[in-house]
């Protein structure tokens, strides 16, 4: 399996075991490494193209990260015994909505890229939230709850409430 993000100008992706990420330019066909090998997960690559957000195991819990797309260091977004995954940029670039079990089950929160200001986005009753996509007018998010195979869009700008937008007759909706 492989975790991706693309832009009109880049591919970043993991392939299993997903322990380094790898850019390849578009332009070029040039490939290289990024940043420090790890044990990766769901990565999004930001709509400038310039900041790969990505899911880092850490042991039992995982924290997201922040990897600089020219030069690969490595930022800290989120830590703590816990699970944070499945992040997806904002359209403005300044915040990441994610998965997270800092609530019962895995619930959406967002994190403030400048500040670090984590708050969650709304209660969710499913058990393992997964963000597929986040609008480009930043006002609705499109998720499922991963195993179940329902899509739902939710409107958080003004907050609305979900509605079911497909739903698979066999198997699972998952983004990856």
């Amino acid at each position: 399996a492989a975790a991706f993000a693309a832009s009109a100008d880049a591919i970043v992706f993991t392939v299993a075991p997903h322990e380094q990420l790898t850019w390849h330019d578009r332009r070029t066909g040039a490939r290289h490494p990024l940043g420090a090998p790890g044990r990766f997960q769901t990565l999004d690559l930001s709509r400038d193209g310039r900041t790969v957000v990505v899911g880092a195991e850490e042991g039992s819990s995982s924290s997201l990260w922040l990897v600089d797309a020219e030069l690969g260091g490595l930022t800290r977004l989120t830590s703590g015994a816990t699970v944070d995954i499945d992040p997806r940029w904002s359209p403005s670039g300044d915040q990441v909505i994610f998965g997270s079990r800092r609530a019962p089950g895995r619930a959406p929160f967002k994190v403030g890229v400048r500040d670090l200001t984590i708050a969650p986005v709304f209660p969710f009753a499913g058990n393992n939230f997964s963000l597929d996509d986040w609008s480009a007018d930043g006002r609705w998010l499109v998720y499922h709850d991963a195993g179940v195979p329902r899509l739902f869009a939710r409107r958080i700008d003004p907050p609305g409430e979900p509605s079911l937008v497909a739903q698979s007759a066999g198997g699972a909706i998952d983004q990856a």
